[in-house]
């Protein structure tokens, strides 16, 4: 009935909301993956466009990278933006 990506956001999601966090606050992480999202396509889609399939395939390798670089980037601001509850 449900798709694996449907499945894969549906268990973070319920863990948030057995902690507290309401569902219309899980909108701010949505919002902010679609906005992710569409800066790499736009990084992307002069690649994609190309009939090349030599082109695509390095589109689709330089996407991967940037979806990379993007979580990491996400875990060390929130890491920055928490550390003084952390601290001792």
């Amino acid at each position: 009935m449900y798709d694996d990506d449907a499945v894969e956001i549906a268990k973070p999601a319920c863990a948030f909301l057995r902690a507290g966090i309401d569902a219309r606050h899980l909108r701010t992480f949505r919002t902010s993956a679609e906005r992710e999202a569409s800066l790499y396509e736009q990084i992307i889609t002069p690649r994609v466009r190309h009939r090349n399939p030599e082109s695509r395939a390095q589109a689709l390798a330089q996407l991967r990278q940037l979806d990379s670089l993007g979580a990491k980037l996400r875990t060390a601001l929130t890491k920055q933006a928490l550390a003084p509850h952390f601290k001792a």
